[in-house]
């Protein structure tokens, strides 16, 4: 009996383990739609981009954070605890003097002094320390097509981040960051990126 017992659990675990594996995006008419849709539009290898959302996993914590932003929490007196700190002031002044000369060509060139420059990237990356450990792909995913409030706004960032990947020959499936899709130091969605972004040292790359 025991053995027996045994063997309908392993059963049972198997099935289980059979039945979350084959979830896939791929199951929603919405998201083939949009495959196609998109594919068509952009000129989009469509196996490509089937193959890259095949192989998505669900951010179940990307749909927890989402709903519970820090910004929503927090007053000015615990940013600034967080964000103005000796450690941060001091490797913002280290930042600044490493990159004095790009830092002030660019201002040159579009008028932003260094300081409002530095003071972004040291609140949204800390310097470029913390970019964000989500798959940006399976992020704007589950965004796109679970989160109801602002599924038209993340399904619009997916194109742009699929545009953006192609337009900079990048691998979509490793880039990561925030978990709401946003990249690099500076912490850009995918339309910003677009939309902002410059080759400033003109190597053909718009590197952020």
């Amino acid at each position: 009996m025991k053995k027996l017992l045994a063997a309908v659990f392993v059963l049972c675990i198997f099935a289980v383990n059979q039945g979350v594996a084959s979830e896939s995006y791929l199951d929603l008419a919405e998201v083939r739609s949009f495959i196609d849709d998109f594919s068509e539009r952009y000129q989009y290898p469509k196996s490509s981009l089937t193959a890259l959302i095949g192989n998505v996993e669900k951010q179940v914590q990307v749909l927890d954070a989402i709903q519970r932003p820090a910004e929503k929490k927090k007053n000015w007196r615990e940013y600034r605890e967080i964000f103005i700190t000796p450690k941060r002031i001091n490797e913002g002044l280290q930042f600044w003097a490493q990159n004095a000369v790009i830092l002030e060509a660019a201002e040159r060139q579009f008028g932003i002094p260094p300081e409002i420059v530095v003071a972004i990237i040291g609140v949204e990356t800390f310097y470029g320390r913390y970019k964000g450990r989500y798959p940006v792909l399976d992020s704007l995913v589950t965004l796109g097509f679970e989160y109801e409030p602002r599924k038209k706004f993340f399904r619009s960032e997916l194109e742009h981040f699929l545009l953006l990947t192609k337009e900079e020959a990048l691998d979509p499936s490793v880039i990561k960051g925030s978990y709401a899709g946003a990249m690099g130091k500076s912490q850009f969605i995918s339309s910003s990126y677009r939309r902002y972004a410059v080759d400033f040292d003109e190597n053909g790359k718009r590197d952020l």
